[in-house]
């Protein structure tokens, strides 16, 4: 403590300061317009992507509404996707466990930590990939579920009054 009190004290400490904060303050400058550039650039890609992957969710929901049994085929598709996510998170949680206790007991501690985080990072990253690929097939399905109107989904006054307009015909 007793050397930064001195080294705090010297000039040498304040002019190298100046110096400093002054070729960061030319740095940040020179960083500001790179920086929001390269923001710009970030937000123009995502907005194109995103507008993307809109237009093609709903040709996926036209074609979905077109052909009601791929509709089925996609809620399968994603009650597997949702297993698959379960199934990487539980290996993780299971693959961990293991090196853990192996490594307890064998003199291959490294190897056994380069090991458990390698398996762990594997079964995460699969699982997040397998989230992202549910999300969208359930984005998909419930857009699909909004613009199909079957009398399992329609509320019992909906479907009273549809089968009293039948009636009158």
């Amino acid at each position: 403590m007793d050397d930064l009190t001195k080294l705090i004290t010297t000039p040498t400490w304040w002019i190298s300061t100046v110096i400093v904060a002054f070729l960061v303050n030319i740095a940040a400058s020179y960083a500001k317009p790179l920086f929001d550039s390269l923001v710009a650039t970030w937000s123009t890609n995502r907005k194109k992507r995103l507008q993307d992957e809109k237009e093609r969710d709903d040709a996926v929901v036209t074609y979905l509404i077109e052909n009601p049994q791929r509709l089925v085929d996609a809620r399968t598709d994603a009650t597997y996707t949702a297993l698959r996510v379960i199934l990487a998170l539980s290996l993780a949680v299971f693959w961990t466990s293991l090196i853990r206790f192996v490594g307890r007991y064998l003199p291959l501690y490294e190897l056994a930590d380069i090991a458990l985080v390698v398996i762990y990072v594997y079964c995460i990253v699969g699982a997040l990939r397998q989230f992202g690929r549910f999300r969208g097939l359930r984005r998909v399905i419930d857009k699909c579920s909004e613009s199909i109107h079957t009398y399992d989904q329609m509320p019992i006054d909906v479907v009273k009054r549809l089968e009293e307009e039948e009636n009158r015909k």
